[in-house]
């Protein structure tokens, strides 16, 4: 990633910069890779990714963070008498 602003990924990365970008080891890109778990290809004996396909692979996957109500302290209060 040359003089490119950090935060911007390359539209085709190697394996080290999916890595970066993902913000996990090499190995693990590696093995899902592997595992057919994310989108890639082989050139040669080296792997590139697509910035597109990752972002829209993640998109797909991530779950939504689950947040819990908060208890009203009227209910706690109730409990305890």
């Amino acid at each position: 990633m040359n003089k490119r602003n950090k935060l911007e990924a390359p539209d085709v990365m190697t394996l080290d910069e999916a890595a970066a970008f993902l913000r996990v080891i090499p190995q693990t890109i590696l093995r899902q890779l592997r595992k057919g778990a994310l989108p890639g290809i082989k050139v040669g004996s080296r792997w590139r990714l697509s910035r597109l396909a990752l972002e829209a692979h993640l998109a797909q996957v991530a779950k939504p963070a689950v947040t819990r109500p908060k208890k009203a302290k009227a209910r706690r209060k109730a409990k305890r008498r």
